[in-house]
């Protein structure tokens, strides 16, 4: 697992000149970052703005303090400052634009966009605070990325720009709004950077930028994205929906507040709400994202908003609270649970509308998980806790209590304790069902019970024991189920799956000690050997495991190791030792430090009843008219439906409802010419009026369509659409998405092998 990335934002402008930067350190490191960020301390244009570039290569002067040095000097030196701390300096790299009175736009003028007058242009953003619903920077002129020809020389600048820093001991950079800039020109400099310098880490900024634009940014060879989790309420499901689809892309880092945010302090009523407030948030950051950035004054609660233009270091206030103690131990949580380093799968598991939001997390190995609970609501709600989980709340993993009251707008984190490990002295193979090593997904139907079993083994004599491990996906918490061997080193066990949906299943086995020793201490018993140390061993074995149980399993292994020290003679301490009852309660209560884990886990899809037989009655909805020459629709085909079910189908087989392609279109009889009044193939999806979201006219409208499904769910059937992937020549894809589709030699779009699609 590699060490994921905590970010200190150290904003220059509050913390002073470089000196002030470098009395910042030590602290930092104490809370346990491992990088400083850095916002630009260029030289800056006319406007002051850190943002409003105009050297990169002269240092802002109110960062020089009383030093005469040149800037390089000033810079490496706190590169080589923060390094003795364990810290890595990461810089903002501003690709999009520069000050209006840059150098850059002396030395090279046509790369700049102009207006019509021939004006710098400057850019803006969606803002629905401003008038026209955009902001423009007014002090800035940016770049013209139109042009690709341009892209080698803009990139090429930058590419040398990263790499003179790189040279002075800087060893990242956040790209600024790169989103704004085409991922070609980002791949080149990237490329570039990495061809010398492999090691060097680039962080796209992409808040506010659509997921396409994402997806193709990220591409461009970033290590890390931002994300937007800030700004989640836990309500909506579209942070879930981002982060399933960008943790594909790239590893993401979170923040609970920056420099271009209110402080979430400011709207607190008070300390203990901001100091609650800040904890949840820190949380969550924790939680969403690989790597974590936090802003300097955020562990006091600074409630003055970062300026990118007016902040000084007079600005700094006195601490609302200081959760910099707190801070490093979650910290060192973020860096050693693989769940919380990980983005692998996150899920709610709470109920739409549950006030009380639960959330789980695991690593990509699913062999770890973290669990969010925050409470939204106004007055404080209870949780009922399983009694393995962890409370990493405070920083520290501490057993969490059954009942768990969370106050209004506070966090808990919770982990269950590590799993066994996979691999060792144990065998587990041979695993069924499990199709092309649990790449796909066995099929049962709900109510079904799963049969799983296995060969399980290892070297010698030593007896094993095991159990089935199942859950539904996502549930966080494991169910068990015996696992009995039956023949040859193969064992079975299998678990009820009882209502639709992905399921998953693995195996855990271990040594059992206490079987291991009953078995010999019988043999030796029968072959009348002196039993006396053998006998010790066997209660040294009940009485650990009397450290790992609780209620009548403790108090049922507390009486056989006092009736054991009681005994007269070895014949009693023996019969103690192996009766049926001490058997099956060192059974439940196993030691399983040393457990082994199947590497795999694989998932069954159960599907309802009705997945295993139906019969289907396709339908061809514009043919279900009673007149002949008048197409029909939706009401025609639902005035059919009592009489199919009467028929004894089951499922109502749609082919394509959408609207159809006028371009090439098919005539009778799958001729090619076709007439003005020829309908054309259904199968040919996508016209003017619309794609796969649309329905075709003539057949009704989305009200007529879900009235259809009614009809049909009121008479027991299920309805069944075709889903065609592939569109007519004029579906709107085409001109929207053109990067989707083939292209010929001659610039136009490969056919199917059955026009006109």
């Amino acid at each position: 697992m590699e060490t994921p990335p905590r970010l200190y934002n150290l904003f220059p402008l509050l913390a002073g000149d470089v000196d002030g930067w470098r009395g910042h350190l030590r602290r930092i490191a104490a809370m346990g970052f491992d990088w400083i960020y850095l916002n630009p301390f260029h030289y800056p244009g006319f406007s002051g703005s850190l943002y409003a570039v105009k050297d990169h290569y002269e240092i802002n002067p109110l960062f020089r303090g009383d030093s005469r040095v040149p800037a390089a000097e000033l810079l490496s030196g706190f590169a080589r400052a923060a390094a003795e701390q364990g810290l890595k300096v990461m810089m903002d790299l501003v690709v999009n634009h520069s000050s209006r009175d840059a150098l850059l736009v002396v030395d090279h003028p046509q790369w700049f966009a102009r207006d019509a007058a021939g004006a710098l242009v400057s850019p803006t953003a969606v803002d629905a605070g401003e008038p026209g619903g955009l902001v423009r920077w007014g002090d800035l002129a940016r770049l013209n990325f139109a042009d690709p020809a341009r892209h080698p020389a803009i990139g090429g600048y930058f590419a040398e720009l990263a790499l003179y820093y790189l040279r002075l001991g800087f060893a990242g950079f956040r790209c600024d709004a790169a989103y704004q800039v085409p991922a070609g020109l980002w791949r080149l400099l990237i490329s570039a950077v990495k061809a010398e310098r492999p090691d060097a880490v680039f962080a796209a900024e992409t808040l506010g930028c659509t997921p396409a634009q994402a997806v193709e940014v990220v591409g461009a060879g970033f290590d890390f994205l931002f994300n937007s989790a800030k700004w989640w309420d836990f309500r909506d499901d579209w942070f879930l929906r981002q982060y399933d689809q960008f943790r594909h892309l790239a590893p993401s880092i979170a923040f609970p507040e920056s420099h271009d945010t209110p402080r979430q302090a400011a709207a607190a009523a008070d300390a203990a709400d901001a100091e609650r407030q800040a904890r949840r948030m820190v949380l969550l950051a924790l939680f969403a994202a690989t790597g974590w950035m936090m802003p300097i004054g955020f562990e006091f609660g600074f409630r003055r908003r970062l300026d990118v233009v007016a902040s000084r270091p007079a600005d700094w206030e006195e601490p609302w609270f200081d959760l910099s103690a707190w801070i490093g131990a979650v910290n060192g949580l973020k860096a050693t649970v693989p769940a919380l380093a990980e983005e692998g799968m996150m899920e709610q598991l709470s109920a739409d509308g549950d006030d009380l939001v639960r959330l789980a997390r695991h690593d990509r190995a699913g062999g770890d998980c973290v669990t969010l609970l925050v409470n939204c609501g106004a007055t404080p709600r209870t949780a009922e806790i399983s009694g393995d989980l962890l409370d990493l709340s405070g920083g520290q993993a501490a057993p969490a209590p059954l009942r768990l009251t969370i106050a209004p707008g506070e966090g808990r984190l919770l982990r269950r304790p590590p799993v066994a490990r996979t691999g060792g002295a144990i065998v587990i193979e041979a695993v069924e069902p499990e199709i092309a090593a649990a790449r796909y997904a066995v099929k049962r139907l709900a109510g079904e019970v799963v049969e799983v079993s296995a060969d399980i083994f290892t070297d010698g004599h030593q007896c094993l024991a095991g159990r089935l491990l199942h859950r539904a996906a996502g549930a966080g918490a494991w169910q068990e189920a015996p696992l009995a061997p039956l023949d040859n080193d193969r064992w079975h066990g299998a678990f009820a799956a009882p209502v639709p949906g992905r399921w998953q299943f693995t195996l855990e086995a271990w040594v059992d000690a206490f079987e291991t020793w009953r078995q010999r201490a019988e043999k030796k018993a029968a072959a009348g050997q002196p039993m006396g140390l053998d006998l010790a061993e066997g209660c040294a074995l009940v009485e650990q495991a009397m450290g790992r149980a609780a209620g009548r399993h403790h108090e049922r292994l507390r009486r056989v190791v006092e009736a054991f020290a009681e005994a007269s003679d070895d014949a009693q301490r023996l019969g103690l030792l192996l009766s049926n009852l001490l058997r099956q309660t060192m059974a439940a209560c196993p030691d399983r430090s040393r457990a082994v884990r199947y590497e795999r886990v694989p998932e069954v899809i159960v599907d309802r009843p009705g997945a295993g037989f139906a019969a289907w009655y396709e339908m061809f909805p514009r043919s279900q008219g009673s007149l002949p020459g008048r197409g029909a629709g939706f009401a025609d085909c639902q005035a059919r439906l009592a009489e199919i079910r009467e028929m004894g189908f089951d499922v109502v087989y749609l082919v394509p409802i959408h609207p159809i392609g006028r371009l090439c279109r098919k005539g009778p009889d799958n001729s090619l010419p076709a007439g003005p009044g020829d309908p054309g193939s259904p199968y040919a999806i996508g016209a003017a009026e619309g794609g796969h979201r649309a329905i075709h006219p003539e057949l009704g409208d989305l009200a007529d369509f879900r009235a259809f499904v009614a009809e049909a769910a009121r008479l027991g059937l299920e309805v069944a659409m075709d889903l065609a992937v592939q569109c007519a020549p004029d579906h709107p894809w085409v001109s929207e998405h053109p990067e989707w589709f083939q292209l010929r030699a001659d610039g136009s779009i490969r056919h199917a092998e059955n026009p006109p699609k």
